[in-house]
C-alpha cells in the first residue's frame, strides 16, 4: 500500500536473491502527508510501463499515477506491443524493463520505433549495461532508446528522468527529418 515492492531471482543450486524496495522519506515528514515528494516534477501525459515482474509494474505504476501522469502497465512485452500497435499516438513516452521473456527491451523498443519512430523510450536495467546488451561495445545505446536508467530508481530520479526526455526533443539518434 506505500508503493513498494519484493522481487526474487533463484537459481536451482546457486540459492535466492530477495530485493526488496521500500519508499523513502524524510526523517521529520509524515508517512502520507502531500503526495509528491519535494523537488518531484509531475506531468499529465500518458505513459506505457512494461516489466515482467508484476510488483515493480504495480509499484512503478501507483508512483508515476501519483505524480500525474496516465500510465497503461504491461507485464508481458508482446502485449505491450500489441497494446502500442492497436493505438501507438495513444502514448506520449514507453518505460521498459531490459530483462524479460520471450522480447527484451531493446527488441521491444526496436519493435515500437518501427510503429512510431518520434515515441521516446526510456530503457530500465538493473545490469551493467554492457553485460545486459544495452550498449554496444564502443559505449552507444540504439538511436531509438531516449535514455537508459539503472534500476532500482528512486521516484525524485524517475520523475527528473521522466521530464527531461518528455521535454527534450526526440531519441538521442533520432533526426528531424
Amino acid at each position: 500500500n506505500h508503493g513498494g515492492a519484493i522481487t526474487v531471482e533463484s537459481a536451482t543450486g546457486e540459492g535466492a536473491d530477495f530485493s526488496v524496495f521500500l519508499p523513502s522519506i524524510d526523517a521529520g515528514q509524515q508517512p502520507g502527508v502531500g503526495d509528491q515528494p519535494r523537488g518531484a516534477v509531475a506531468g499529465n501525459e500518458r505513459i506505457l510501463l512494461v516489466d515482467d515482474e508484476e510488483a515493480l509494474a504495480f509499484a512503478a505504476q501507483r508512483m508515476l499515477r501519483k505524480l500525474g501522469y496516465e500510465v497503461d502497465a504491461a507485464s508481458d512485452p508482446c502485449g505491450a506491443l500489441q497494446l502500442f500497435r492497436a493505438q501507438p499516438e495513444r502514448f506520449d513516452l514507453v518505460i521498459t524493463d531490459q530483462t524479460m521473456p520471450h522480447m527484451n527491451g531493446t527488441e521491444l523498443a526496436r519493435e515500437l520505433a518501427g510503429i512510431r519512430p518520434d515515441i521516446p523510450i526510456i530503457l530500465c536495467t538493473g545490469y551493467d549495461l554492457a553485460s545486459s546488451g544495452v550498449m554496444t561495445c564502443d559505449g552507444a545505446t540504439a538511436e531509438f532508446i531516449s535514455e537508459v536508467a539503472i534500476k532500482p530508481l528512486e521516484r525524485s530520479e524517475i520523475a527528473t528522468l521522466i521530464r527531461r526526455v518528455l521535454d527534450g526533443s526526440r531519441p538521442q539518434g533520432g533526426s528531424d527529418g
